[in-house]
């Protein structure tokens, strides 16, 4: 069932493990406010498999309230400015190679001297990371998860599921804008050393997501009010929170390299 797929690094997810029951239970269209942000994948709005925006126009199209006014057509062509879709992000360092010797890279030596909130604009593009734009976060990784975890997979094949659809497998609970061990790292690290990220994934992908690579950085807005504060300006005029806050709102997501799609 899960053998030969293409796998992008960045996906479009649903949001909740309950998409795929919702779409057979006609919520697409009776509720699709709702149902078109958060089971984007079920109700068949991202059309590819690809996390990226369609055309150059997304952002402008953003600032001017077209994901608002226009969903439908926005969310298909333009998702990662509308929010559905986080792509993975990196620090790129402006370029700049610090040496072998060195124990900080160019963008943490620059977020320790206030950088982040002092060039702002440069910062979030090139140190996202860093600067906090991009946190690490659970998400699917396979735009299939919803419907594999809706026939049993995530019980039938835990192994793979628990790493590779953890949010369709319901593990971002209580993790929305955060990922990370919640048990000591010490005894992650042990467990982990003796091979039971793979022998038990159920309770090490709950207990040590960190620890067995289930956390990886993704752009997106850390808060629900990110759209309307864009809508009131504050992109603009408070832009060293907003776009460490943001990114997606205001337009660094979207700026961000777009990966390449990878096939198994």
């Amino acid at each position: 069932m899960l053998g030969v797929l293409i796998l992008s690094l960045a996906v479009c997810n649903d949001r909740e493990p309950q998409c795929h029951f919702w779409m057979t239970e006609g919520h697409c269209d009776t509720n699709k406010e709702h149902m078109h942000a958060a089971c984007p994948v079920s109700c068949k709005i991202c059309k590819e498999t690809q996390c990226t925006d369609l055309t150059t126009e997304c952002t402008t199209w953003l600032a001017e309230g077209e994901c608002e006014r226009s969903p439908k057509l926005m969310l298909a062509t333009c998702p990662v400015s509308c929010g559905i879709c986080t792509p993975p992000c990196e620090d790129r360092h402006g370029g700049l190679q610090m040496g072998i010797e060195a124990n900080v890279t160019a963008c943490e030596l620059w977020e320790a001297n206030g950088q982040c909130s002092s060039n702002a604009a440069f910062m979030l593009k090139e140190c996202p990371v860093a600067c906090g734009a991009c946190r690490h976060m659970l998400k699917d990784r396979h735009t299939a998860c919803s419907g594999w975890a809706h026939g049993g997979a995530c019980q039938e094949n835990a192994r793979f599921m628990l790493k590779e659809c953890p949010v369709a497998c319901g593990l971002n609970a209580g993790l929305a804008n955060a990922c990370a061990d919640t048990n000591n790292t010490t005894s992650c690290g042990d467990w982990a050393r003796a091979g039971e990220c793979d022998e038990n994934p159920s309770f090490m992908a709950r207990e040590c997501a960190a620890t067995c690579g289930l956390c990886r950085p993704h752009c997106a807005d850390h808060q629900d009010s990110c759209r309307q504060w864009r809508k009131d300006g504050e992109c603009a005029s408070n832009a060293a929170f907003m776009l460490k806050t943001c990114p997606a709102s205001c337009g660094i997501c979207a700026s961000l390299p777009q990966p390449p799609k990878v096939e198994l």
